[in-house]
């Protein structure tokens, strides 16, 4: 290598080190101006055009890289990296696997690879690639804490607890690691230190830190000022907005206007079970409607209805966020609805590129964005008070009485058993709450053991079926000296028709503080089983009185705790 490109290259690794992407990119295009055979210069173009977020330009300069040096693990570990951004994560997996056979103990080639066959759905092959990545770097953070998030979605939540303790004791101020453990701890029911789990984290959101990620703080949190600290932050970190925005201000000329609703769960969800009506009922002489379906390909009655309910239905899980953006983009959609928020499966990205003219945050997640590129929140003067308006990035569209839609097509099934079969005693009053456990915290649990001790003859009816989660929630019981024998748990169960019938059996339900009931209890209330709610100050705890203001139950709305 000759000193000019020797010197250049230097300049332009130092100007990627720094993150200046744009000055790197130039020096490297300069290079292979002169010598478009330079293995370093092409490597590296590839790489931060990657970072960049382009992973399908990228591509060309990677596998470009690994024709010219075959068995070069690190080009061949990027262009897995890239082919995994692109949508092809199988592919992704084969590049990377040629990086192994060249140098078996590289353990950025195992965790790449192990994000690989995350994002195929293969989770215990996920698993064993991040264990050996571990064993070969013991502190390799990122890898510990993305074993954290496989563990907890497979719900082994121990051992998620753990590895996210893992994380902090390796790095205290690994972003959102603090949020996860904390999070991780209420999934459990893991009391222990909920106040100072709870405190520390919303001090570091108050900071700025990248503490926790927006839908774990809405479980923490029920201050909206606070809220929307932490959804800037993250939205800012993670999913910063577009430099060159798809849609760039053209006006679309439709003699009808083009919806896309984007979501991963059209499908067996909660989402779709309340929105299923909505999608069906769009007026079609003014509307054009399409579904932009994430994630794998799915089949059952609901996804066939929710087919039927689209004028188009686009499977799109194969390919990257810019390639379903583009696809929104190419379609002239007028109006795009993400579904998800940060929920899990959603794709950020795809807005952050700004597809459409108008985008709109609706259903599912009760919560600020805080990004700039959605322009709207759909909510109701209930759980968003205006007066609360300052607190969103976004701005509001009411609807009236409730924003939650409900599917007013579902069965309403009489119980297919008996309480003695279901586990419940014969006679007694059953409370119940069918929400996910992560909401139950140990204020609100409290007052349920009040309730039991006063009212004789009574249990308390919980959806829970990991072992931890039993395990607390019984012992809690127990030093509220309450018999552990007065909860009865109910499994999950996956046929959505079962779950409505058996909620006949219950008295009452209880709900939860600072994150309601929100499709838990459109269920109850469908089923004629009546809620007891008290709304807090963020919309995740205003939800379930919403739904009782606007069916005429006021008198079901607690003032305080």
């Amino acid at each position: 290598m000759n000193h000019d490109i020797a010197s250049r290259l230097r300049a332009a690794v130092q100007a990627h080190q720094a993150g200046r992407l744009d000055i790197a990119t130039a020096g490297y295009r300069k290079i292979l101006k002169g010598d478009p055979q330079h293995f370093d210069a092409r490597h590296l173009l590839g790489v931060a055009i990657l970072q960049s977020g382009a992973p399908e330009a990228a591509l060309g300069h990677l596998g470009q890289a690994v024709r010219l040096r075959p068995d070069n693990p690190e080009a061949l570990v990027n262009l897995g990296n890239a082919l995994r951004e692109s949508g092809r994560p199988e592919h992704a997996v084969t590049a990377i696997d040629r990086a192994l056979r060249v140098r078996p103990t590289l353990p950025q080639a195992h965790y790449n690879r192990a994000l690989a066959l995350y994002q195929q759905g293969d989770l215990a092959g996920a698993l064993a690639a991040y264990d050996q990545a571990i064993s070969l770097q013991p502190g390799y953070v990122e890898a510990v804490f993305n074993r954290g998030v496989a563990l907890q979605e497979i719900k082994r939540l121990d051992e998620a607890q753990e590895a996210f303790a893992h994380v902090l004791r390796l790095n205290p101020d690994c972003p959102y690691a603090a949020g996860k453990h904390c999070y991780t701890r209420l999934l459990c029911c893991d009391w222990s230190h909920f106040d100072a789990d709870r405190d520390a984290v919303i001090a570091g959101v108050r900071a700025g830190r990248r503490v926790c990620d927006p839908f774990s703080f809405a479980g923490i949190d029920d201050n909206p000022e606070t809220q929307l600290c932490c959804a800037k932050t993250y939205a800012t970190h993670r999913f910063p907005p577009a430099p060159q925005p798809l849609w760039r201000g053209e006006r679309y000329r439709h003699d009808r206007i083009r919806v896309a609703y984007v979501s991963a769960d059209f499908h067996d969800h909660p989402a779709a079970h309340l929105a299923a009506g909505l999608f069906e009922r769009h007026d079609r002489s003014i509307f054009e409607i399409t579904a932009i379906a994430l994630g794998p390909n799915r089949t059952g009655a609901l996804r066939q209805r929710l087919v039927s309910a689209f004028d188009h239905f686009l499977e799109v899980g194969s390919k990257s966020p810019r390639a379903i953006a583009e696809t929104i983009r190419a379609r002239e959609i007028d109006i795009a609805v993400d579904l998800m928020g940060y929920t899990q499966g959603s794709q950020p990205e795809i807005f952050a590129l700004r597809p459409a003219p108008v985008q709109i945050a609706f259903l599912g997640q009760p919560a600020t964005t805080g990004a700039p590129y959605i322009d709207y929140l759909i909510a109701d003067p209930f759980v968003i008070p205006e007066h609360h308006a300052a607190y969103f990035s976004e701005q509001l569209v009411y609807l009236p009485d409730c924003y939650l839609v409900c599917d007013d097509l579902r069965a309403r099934p009489a119980p297919d058993q008996s309480r003695i079969a279901a586990g419940l005693p014969a006679t007694g009053f059953v409370f119940c709450c069918f929400n996910n456990p992560y909401k139950i915290t140990p204020k609100v649990f409290a007052i349920w053991m009040q309730l039991l001790r006063e009212v004789p003859g009574s249990v308390l009816w919980l959806l829970a079926d990991q072992p931890r989660v039993l395990a607390n929630l019984r012992a809690a019981a127990q030093a509220a000296g309450v018999s552990p024998d007065r909860l009865i748990f109910a499994p999950r169960i996956a046929d959505n028709e079962r779950h409505l019938a058996r909620q006949a059996l219950a008295d009452l339900f209880l709900d939860t503080l600072p994150f309601n009931a929100h499709t838990t209890a459109n269920e109850a209330l469908w089923m004629g089983l009546p809620l007891l709610t008290c709304p807090g100050a963020s919309f995740a705890s205003r939800v379930a009185a919403s739904q009782l203001r606007a069916i005429g139950l006021p008198e079901l709305i607690a003032t305080d705790l």
